[in-house]
């Protein structure tokens, strides 16, 4: 498959699989499932878009800042 040999394929598929996470939270989120601890002081109700883009970013990346904290067990699946 040759996986990283090509840049662009390689960041395609980055990109790929962090906007089908950031649609899975933020529509999840809309359903009024409760994927984030709502004590998270990053996390500003009604969850948006860019929230849920942020936050798969920063998990793809594992950065982790922590401003954002999963609430179980859903989002822990995830």
């Amino acid at each position: 498959m040759a996986y990283g040999a090509s840049l662009a394929r390689l960041f395609a598929t980055w990109a790929v699989l962090i906007g089908a996470f950031t649609s899975a939270y933020y529509v999840l989120c809309r359903l009024g499932v409760l994927l984030f601890d709502a004590s998270s002081p990053g996390l500003e109700f009604p969850f948006s878009f860019g929230r849920a883009l942020y936050f798969s970013v920063i998990t793809f990346t594992t950065l982790g800042y922590g401003d954002i904290r999963p609430a179980p067990p859903v989002s822990e699946v995830l």
